[in-house]
């Protein structure tokens, strides 16, 4: 599987500093895991607060991702191992994440979940013919 022409899925985190702002941002699958690129903005002006901030998550730290579809936007949701492996990212709750996605970019975002839930899957089995099973 090539990674080198992996695409960018933009999201969204609402309800950030109890709905004053919201997190914008693209997602990215790699080979080694997942990327997530954000800044914060005002919700009603649309003021960037943030500098752009960047989140890595190696397959190590994933536990589970999945694609949730709905009738106006889909949902990505990941899983991590530990809490503080997602602790930088807006909204994390007991070491999940979920970014919103809108209806335009759900079929891109659902390949590139496929994509990441392969690679998951490969590096769990991995770990697994290595004897390591602390994923």
């Amino acid at each position: 599987m090539t990674y080198s022409n992996s695409r960018s899925v933009p999201f969204e985190i609402p309800n950030v500093t109890h709905g004053i702002h919201l997190a914008k941002g693209i997602m990215k699958a790699k080979k080694e895991g997942i990327e997530l690129e954000y800044e914060i903005q005002d919700v009603l002006f649309g003021i960037t607060h943030t500098d752009v901030q960047t989140v890595f998550l190696s397959y190590d730290k994933i536990q589970e991702v999945r694609f949730k579809k709905g009738w106006f936007s889909a949902k990505v949701i990941i899983e991590a191992n530990s809490m503080k492996d997602v602790k930088s990212i807006p909204q994390a709750e007991q070491a999940s994440v979920t970014l919103k996605i809108k209806r335009k970019h759900r079929e891109e975002a659902e390949q590139v979940i496929s994509q990441a839930r392969l690679q998951l899957s490969e590096n769990k089995l991995s770990q697994l013919d290595d004897g390591n099973t602390d994923y």
